[in-house]
């Protein structure tokens, strides 16, 4: 029992991502990411298309969106002029986020568990 908790655990953890509300520039967004653990980022473009990306990076003064995919990672151009809003993952409150729900999860199934005699 104790290892399907930590499995719940894991995924509730990975589930939740929260941007930060403030709407920020390409280069902003590359100078805020970790050097160890990259920060996800949410794009608006122009057109009200929403894109997400594991996280920004830039070549030769041009930015891109990386994405993880079957085949890898993709790099995909972004221009700050096409884009409405970016906005950097705020990784410590997905993970209060996280774990809260998680906590709320248990105490659920305890509720329940209380509920039916166990």
């Amino acid at each position: 029992m104790p290892i399907s908790f930590l499995l719940a655990f894991t995924i509730i953890l990975q589930g939740c991502t929260i941007y930060k509300k403030q709407n920020i520039s390409l280069k902003e967004a590359l100078t805020m990411q970790g050097v160890k653990a990259k920060k996800k980022v949410k794009v608006v473009t122009l057109d009200n298309e929403t894109q997400k990306y594991n996280y920004v990076t830039a070549v030769n003064d041009e930015y891109f969106g990386v994405k993880k995919g079957k085949d890898g990672l993709t790099q995909i151009p972004l221009k700050q002029e096409n884009l409405k809003t970016i906005k950097i993952q705020d990784k410590a409150l997905s993970v209060v986020v996280s774990v809260l729900s998680f906590l709320g999860t248990l105490g659920i199934i305890g509720l329940g568990l209380y509920a039916i005699g166990l």
